[in-house]
């Protein structure tokens, strides 16, 4: 055979064994063999007395197996069974592992109990049978509790699915054993941890700690799944808070073995309420579970320990139990097999051999250690990796070693450890002087404790004098000078410097953008905790940088300054051991420096002149753009925050601000340290600081305190924390305290970087010293010279704005995330107010001030203008009883005009809301000014207006009120002020003064400026009142919408206000319709004062905003109150001119209406209307503008949902749309009342209610609210005849939708989309509606799509449902057996195609059936679009039936939803209905509606990422929808191929191509070879399949005599045969592999 043949042999060959071994694995991976070997099997449980009998039986039947013993007794006395199982029972070799099981620790839940008891005899019976067993009772020594909680137990009842109360589940004192354990959390000395125990916990805690185990499963019922730990959280939070353990990875691993070895498992959902991913949850994220005993197991016995939840039946009957032992006997073996999984060994002494008790093992990176055993054994599970592992012991040098683990394997790795050799040199230089001992040692290996971890070089827990100090800080700030820079800030009164040390990754400078903290220690000289502890922190830091991630991160991203001492001299002269005293507190001026910083409520004698200590700190403070601060002491064991002290001096709450951060600031330092957030004072048993925290005034008050006056005097924010009871203990009590405070420290720091953070710019570039204020907090700061900024703030919504000199405002709603600082930049706009002023306000200069004036400074600035401007400003004050209350200002003009139109402008009718005294003002001097200056528009005005200015009403109230409220707490507030006091009877001398102004002034208008928000409100007022329009609407409107207009932003899409509050108003409005208005003076003009209009503008978000938005608000609102005048005047003429005089008191106040008659409603009525509607059914109504018409009206949505907070999955959406055009007026009607008809009649009227219950119904009066505003008359007999849909623009809306056809025919391509149209595409594309009715005028018919005359038919499928909706609807209108009465189209049942009435492109019938999930139809209520209001009743009774009937009957159809084959929702996916191209979408839950006909249809689903499916459903004729489940296949092809036919083809393809490479290179080779001139040998080439004894090597002559040497290569492994573990002495290093795992993995 030739060389080609032999390779292609070779190829299908391989090709075959391939795909032999495909089909194997293949094979292997579907069918487990079922051994019928079931240990006893025997469908009962086993009681008390059964599991000892069955123990003495097993012991007698297996002696050297088996061995039955109790760890102790129960409450009644039962004893704690185990069966102990190994091949030698009585014998555990040297580093053979010990797992257990735990079962029925709850007593009711009795799943494990019996498993127990089948793997027990499972076990003895198969070994010397089944390999896998052998090997394990070879090398495992197993211990089976079937029951912790005997006598619970024997009180549960078989078949009990759900506990209950005594059902059990306690034990006999009714406790929850799985509650009783020590908590991680708890602080507890060693001798605490056995107090209150169970006698059941008791024992099994000396059972772990005496035992070492290495693997545990604790067996419960209720529920299917792995639960691993932590169990609990240290804020023990119900649920939903992971809380992750060092060896997190190994126990989801564990977990994982279980659960997908488990028969059920692995599904995650099998109990009602489970959702768990594969079967597996951590345990604080499933529940808290504080005191549960996996967690006991890991933290204080070295074993790793799973609960296994087994069956949703807590107590399921003794038949279930065969099945039960099926599902988990894979799972009992494969995890037992896990503990031969990672490392294990001995830890000797090297000189003597002999084991070293209590030493430790350690995996470097995994902060989790284990104790070796008595025999000097340890255990450390991990995953397959390259590990390096640490052995230590006291008086030892550990020693580190790597290893690599293999997947299910145990690497064997012992360790000899060398006895310590300390050699301390001690080298004193002494004097006769007192100067400090100073001592060279020589470098000693580091002890393992604890308080050693981190330190690269020996920690110094000791007291350092001022000279060791020094030296000890300028050590460290040359040994890492890249790191630090050490720096004083002045010197103590003694002259010694007060040092820090500066730690940061660019030490020496201010990187922009980075924060900076402190940490002050040692202020009183005997509190010496802080100091040695900031020093050692030094040193932890600087030698964990680049190994330790948490330092690394904090020295990178914070500029740190540390100062160990801040009083040297109080140190040097305190003595050890002085635990309460006083000696060496002061500095050395006997000044208390704790009480000597300036103070916000009091000087003191101590506090008047600063010692050199605290002046040093005070410009420090100035000098560096500090963030955060703790400052040390000790004497107690708590977190102290400010205020210290309050205005009366006394011991109680003094709440700062910032109160709510403190606390946060407070508790990150407490609940960090193991003893300070038990909240016990020194030397006491009852809390008295809980959570460890306390307010300093309310401990006791402090004049004078550090803390507070950073926080009043720069942007830090700094607390106090008392770090030990001892002032100044023995040294040799260092460690513990280092040891408490270390993460403490580490924990505060990482609070700098909370809150907000960024920059401020400007056009110029960075802005220093721009204010950040955030609202609802009193307490600003400023940013530093690069223009970052640093807030700390609590998790959750804040309104922060910034601003600055010669700039205008910026303001942000902002989301502060719980563990990070959110960055926010702010570029701040020019401030050109003095410019515009000059362009735009005359260059007054008072009306760019940035102060609120008093009451007295306004009469002064008031009778200013008059002298000023004598000619035409006249100062009302103290003319009358009147004026005397309220001044006035009269600006009128000097002309001869015959009759003037008088306006009243009032500001500060509300005290709380001063903006308006201000705006009012600044109105006068520009109207003085400008016509003085000859301004044409002021003359204009002032020619025909004579303008009263009162610009102060509520003088009391404005006093009262407080500078940047921006809203009332409750309404309460508002009704106390004078707006609020025009009752009937007015008893108010402000209110009485007011009145008695307008009723001699006579103004036409008033306006009054007020704040709150930024919209107009006009009357009603009242809340109570029945109807809030009156007959003056139109008037009103017109001076209301003139204002409005004129504003920069009351009429924009997105409310200015919204960051203040999400209700806030907008636009124009009722008052009444706010609810809060009572006794207005609005409602008492109106009813009251003949002849005179009264509105107010509301023109600011915030009540009383800071003095700096003046000159912005003016800004804002001098242009609309300009216009107001003008329109003001206009009205007053018209009204003149057609005699349409205000009536009287008898008859205003109502719209009159008929009896049981409807009335067209302008845009604003509707508006009232709806909103009225929003707030009646609040809970199950939501109001929303989707946009905005061309003249700026919203487009209004009406939501109707009765479970508004919950997700209804698979519900119907309905939508009904009112109006389209003008000639849809009725149909707006029809829509306002079908909204008040569902609301009203809901829970009373059986048909309404059922619609709520079954679907979600929006209704839109009209999507083109400026075409239908003008009210058809009344007495008019048709306002309306044709179909007209135009806009405020005049583009027809309703030919400006998308469509297929209008889009092929480029409908927008010469103009854009009216932002009508835009407006509703938007928001249709953002629902995922059902169906849709189009309220339509101009015909009498239901018609359905298409509009465009030349479309094709929708398709069969569609235009039967629709047409057969249609029908039903007509059915209900009496429409089936109509004639059209206007238009030229035939009707089937009442039914026609839409463009048989009057067919055109970019409709937005079409655009709704082609571009949204719905069907939709038109609803031609009548030929007349708009009749006459007398006849707007009858066509409401007409329709109301039809359209009860359609949202009732319209939504059955299909319900249907698409998932994974696991049952995971699949949104977004595509279903059509074979026939159609209309599609509908799946929803976020996989969920979906398709409204089709009876019958069988066939359904194709499309999803990304998924095979595409094909279903054939039938949907049932009824009520209710047909349901259908539609489950799709991740799609897992490779280029068009299975996944494993691509690797096969793919496989082939390249060994094809390799061999015809190789055959190539052969023939190539050959011929080159045959072309040589001279002689050869024949026949001495190798034969490399030749196997003989042939020579080693052979030579191969070539022309020129040149020998090529050539090797025969033998055929053989590169590496020896030998077994996955290396071979040794010991069976112990057997391999352990699951048979799933055993094909392809051996050598």
């Amino acid at each position: 055979m030739g060389v080609m043949g032999v390779m292609c042999s070779v190829y299908l060959k391989g090709t075959f064994i391939f795909s032999i071994y495909i089909l194997f694995q293949n094979a292997l991976a579907t069918d487990v063999p079922y051994n019928t070997t079931n240990g006893g099997n025997v469908p009962k449980y086993h009681h008390y007395s059964d599991i000892f009998s069955l123990g003495n039986e097993l012991a007698a039947t297996y002696p050297d197996l088996f061995q039955l013993y109790s760890i102790g007794k129960s409450n009644q006395n039962r004893e704690l069974f185990v069966y102990k199982i190994s091949k030698d029972v009585n014998n555990r070799n040297l580093t053979e592992p010990m797992v257990k099981y735990v079962a029925n620790m709850h007593g009711d839940e009795t799943v494990g109990r019996e498993l127990m008891v089948y793997l027990a005899q499972y076990l003895l019976e198969n070994y010397g049978k089944l390999e896998r067993v052998n090997k394990l009772l070879d090398n495992t020594e197993i211990h089976l509790m079937p029951s912790m909680n005997p006598d619970g137990f024997e009180t549960a009842k078989e078949g009990t699915c759900d506990g209950y109360y005594n059902s059990g589940r306690e034990n006999a004192k009714n406790v929850d054993l799985n509650r009783n354990f020590p908590s991680q959390w708890d602080v507890l000395e060693r001798h605490d941890l056995t107090k209150n125990r169970e006698p059941e916990v008791f024992n099994i805690m000396t059972w772990i700690v005496s035992n070492p185990f290495v693997l545990s499963g604790n067996l419960h019922g209720g529920s299917v799944v792995a639960s691993y730990p932590y169990d609990d959280t240290r804020e023990h939070k119900q649920c939903c808070k992971y809380s992750k353990t060092p060896d997190d990875e190994m126990f989801k691993h564990l977990a994982h073995v279980y659960a997908s070895n488990h028969g059920t498992m692995s599904n995650g959902h099998l109990c009602t309420g489970d959702n768990f991913p594969l079967g597996v949850t951590n345990g604080a994220f499933w529940y808290d579970v504080k005191g549960g005993m996996q967690d006991f197991n890991y933290i204080w016995g070295s074993c790793m320990e799973v609960t296994f939840e087994l069956s949703c039946c807590k107590y399921p009957m003794a038949s279930e139990l065969p099945q039960e032992w099926e599902n988990n006997r894979e799972s009992l073996l494969a995890f037992m097999e896990q503990v031969h999984q990672g490392v294990k060994g001995v830890v000797t002494d090297a000189s003597t051999g002999a084991p070293i008790k209590g030493a430790q093992v350690v995996v470097v990176g995994i902060n989790n250690i284990v104790t070796v055993s008595g025999r000097g054994e340890y255990w450390r599970l991990v995953l397959p990796g390259n590990y390096t592992v640490k052995a230590m012991a006291s008086s030892y040098e550990p020693v580190e070693k790597t290893v690599q683990v293999a997947n299910g394997t145990v690497s064997r790795l012992d360790f000899e450890l060398k006895e310590e050799v300390v050699d301390e040199l001690k080298v004193s230089n002494e004097s006769t002087t007192s100067k400090p001992t100073t001592t060279t040692t020589v470098p000693v290996k580091i002890p393992d404790g604890p308080e050693y971890a981190g330190f690269t070089t020996m920690p110094e827990f000791r007291y350092h004098r001022y000279p060791e100090l020094k030296k000890y800080l300028e050590k460290f700030a040359g040994l890492y000078k890249n790191l630090t820079n050490l720096y004083s800030i002045g010197k103590s009164v003694e002259g010694r410097d007060l040092l820090v040390l500066e730690i940061s990754d660019n030490p020496g400078k201010h990187e922009p953008g980075e924060p900076e903290f402190k940490y002050i220690a040692n202020m009183h000289g005997n509190e010496v905790v802080g100091r040695v502890s900031l020093l050692l922190l030094i040193q932890y830091m600087l030698e964990s940088y680049g190994t330790n991630e948490r330092v690394t991160h904090l020295i990178n991203n914070t500029r740190i300054h540390i100062m160990p001492t801040m009083n040297p001299d109080g140190f040097e002269i305190a003595k050890e051991g002085d635990r309460m005293g006083y000696f060496g507190r002061s500095n050395s001026h006997g000044v208390d420096l704790n009480r000597n910083f300036p103070d916000q409520f009091f000087q003191t004698k101590i506090n008047k002149v600063q010692e050199p200590e605290t002046q040093a700190i005070i410009d420090w403070i100035k000098k560096f753009p500090f963030v955060l601060s703790a400052n040390l002491h000790g004497g107690s064991l708590v977190a102290n925050y400010p205020w210290d002290d309050n205005a009366q001096g006394r011991s109680v709450y003094s709440e700062c601000p910032d109160d709510k951060v403190f606390q946060k600031l407070a508790k990150a330092y407490s609940f960090a340290h193991p003893r300070m957030h038990v909240g016990k004072p020194c030397n006491s048993s009852r809390v008295k600081f809980p959570d460890g925290i306390t307010n300093g005034a309310k401990w006791y008050s402090v004049s004078g305190g550090m803390q507070d006056y950073n926080y009043l005097n720069s942007n830090c924010f700094e607390i106090t924390v008392e770090m030990s009871c001892n002032k100044y203990p023995l040294s040799n009590d260092l460690p513990r305290y280092w040891l408490e405070n270390r993460n403490s420290l580490i924990t505060y720091m990482e609070q700098v970087h909370t809150g907000v953070k960024g920059f401020v710019k400007g056009s110029q570039g960075p802005i220093s010293k721009a204010v950040i204020s955030v609202s609802g907090i009193n307490h600003d700061i400023v940013s530093a010279a690069d223009g970052d900024y640093w807030r700390i703030l609590l998790p959750g919504e804040h309104l922060v704005t910034v601003y600055a000199d010669g700039y205008k405002s910026s303001s942000r709603k902002i989301e502060v995330p719980p563990l990070w600082a959110t960055q926010v930049n702010f570029t701040l706009e020019d401030d050109d107010s003095q410019e515009w002023s000059k362009m735009e306000d005359f260059d007054l200069y008072e009306n760019l001030e940035k102060d609120y004036l008093s009451n007295s400074q306004m009469k002064v600035a008031m009778a200013s203008i008059e002298n000023k401007y004598p000619s035409i400003v006249e100062f009302i004050a103290n003319d009358n009883e009147w004026s005397m209350k309220v001044p006035v200002l009269k600006i009128e003009s000097e002309s001869n005009s015959t009759k003037k139109t008088p306006v009243l402008i009032l500001g500060g009718l509300y005290g709380s809301q001063p903006v308006g005294r201000e705006l009012t003002l600044r109105l006068a001097r520009h109207l003085a000014a400008g016509w003085m200056k000859d301004s044409k528009r002021i003359k204009d005005i002032l020619e025909n207006v004579i303008v009263y200015i009162a610009p102060a009403v509520d003088t009391q109230g404005f006093d009262a009120a407080i500078p940047g409220m921006c809203g009332y707490s409750d309404k309460d507030e508002l009704m106390k002020e004078v707006g609020a006091t025009f009752h009937t009877e007015i008893s108010d001398p402000q209110a009485r003064a007011v009145v008695a102004m307008i009723q001699q002034l006579k103004p036409h208008s008033v306006l009054s400026i007020e704040s709150g928000g930024l919209f107009m409100r006009i009357p009603r007022d009242d809340p109570l009142a029945k109807d809030a329009a009156t007959q003056d609407d139109a008037d009103f409107l017109k001076v209301s919408e003139a204002y409005m207009h004129a504003h920069p932003t009351m009429l924009q899409d997105e409310n200015p206000c919204k960051d203040l509050s999400k209700d806030a108003p907008l636009g124009l409005l009722h008052g009444k319709l706010l609810g809060v208005y009572k006794d207005s003076l609005l409602d008492y003009v109106y009813n009251n004062i003949d002849k005179t209009l009264m509105v107010a503008a509301h023109v600011s978000c915030c009540n009383y905003p800071p003095g700096r938005d003046l000159r912005f608000l003016w800004r804002e609102n001098k242009n609309p109150l300009l216009t107001y005048l003008e329109k003001a005047d206009e009205v007053a003429r018209d009204r003149e001119s057609s005699k349409n005089s205000l009536g009287t008191n008898a008859t205003l106040g109502k719209l009159m209406q008929k009896e049981k008659s409807l009335s067209y409603l302008t845009y604003y009525q509707q508006e009232d209307l709806l909103r009225e509607l929003a707030a009646n059914y609040s809970s199950i109504v939501k109001l929303e503008s989707f946009g905005r018409s061309t003249e700026n009206r919203n487009l209004w949505n009406l939501e109707l949902d009765i479970y508004p907070d919950k997700d209804r999955v698979g519900i119907p959406t309905i939508l009904v749309v009112g109006s389209i055009g003008v000639s849809d007026a009725g149909g707006q009607v029809l829509a306002l009342e079908l909204a008040k008809y569902l609301l009203r009649q809901y829970s009373r009227n059986a048909i309404v209610t059922s619609i709520l219950e079954k679907a979600k119904v929006h209704i839109i009066p009209s999507i083109n609210p400026d075409a239908v505003d003008a009210l058809p008359k009344t007495g008019e007999k048709c306002a309306v005849k044709d179909i007209l849909t135009d806009n405020a623009k005049k583009v027809a809306i309703d030919s400006d939708f998308y469509s297929r056809e209008s889009t092929s025919n480029q409908v927008h391509k010469n103009a854009p989309m009216q932002p009508e149209t835009e407006s509703l595409i938007k928001w249709m594309n953002k629902q995922a509606l059902t169906v849709v009715l189009l309220l339509r005028g101009g015909a009498e018919a239901v018609a359905y799509p298409p509009t465009v005359v030349q479309s094709k038919k929708p398709a069969a499928v569609d235009e039967e449902v629709m047409k057969r909706l249609g029908i039903m609807y007509a059915s209900a209108a009496n429409m089936t057996e109509l004639k059209p009465a206007c238009g030229d189209y035939s009707l089937d049942n009442g039914t026609v195609h839409d463009k048989d009435i009057q067919g055109h492109a970019g409709s937005l019938l079409d655009c709704f059936y082609e571009y949204s999930d719905a069907l939709p139809l038109n609803i031609y209520y009548g030929c007349c679009g708009a009749p006459d209001e007398v006849e707007l009743l009858e066509v409401w009774n007409k329709h109301r039936p039809a359209l009860l009937k359609f949202l009732k009957t319209a939504p059955v159809g299909l319900q249907g939803f698409v998932t994974t084959v696991a049952d995971s929702p699949v949104p977004n996916s595509i279903i059509k209905v074979q026939g159609s191209q209309h599609i509908v979408h799946s929803g976020t839950h996989g969920d979906f509606r398709r409204l089709l006909l009876p019958g069988r249809h066939t359904l194709e689903i499309f999803a990304e990422g998924y095979y595409p499916e094909t279903k054939l459903v039938t949907v049932k004729d009824g009520t209710e929808p047909t349901i259908v489940m539609m489950k799709l296949k991740k799609d897992d092809r490779v280029g068009g191929l299975p996944r494993m036919v691509f690797i096969i083809v793919a496989g082939a393809t390249i060994l094809l191509f390799m061999v015809c490479i190789l055959g190539c290179a052969m023939v190539r080779s050959k011929k080159r070879r045959r072309k040589n001139y001279g002689f050869y040998h024949l026949n001495q080439s190798l034969d490399i399949f030749n196997d003989d004894s042939s020579p080693d090597e052979s030579d191969v002559k070539f022309l020129g005599g040149a020998v090529k040497r050539n090797k025969k290569k033998k055929r053989m492994s590169s590496r020896t045969y030998r077994d996955l573990v290396s071979s040794s002495s010991d069976e112990e290093d057997n391999l352990f592999i699951r048979p799933s795992y055993a094909v392809g993995s051996q050598e």
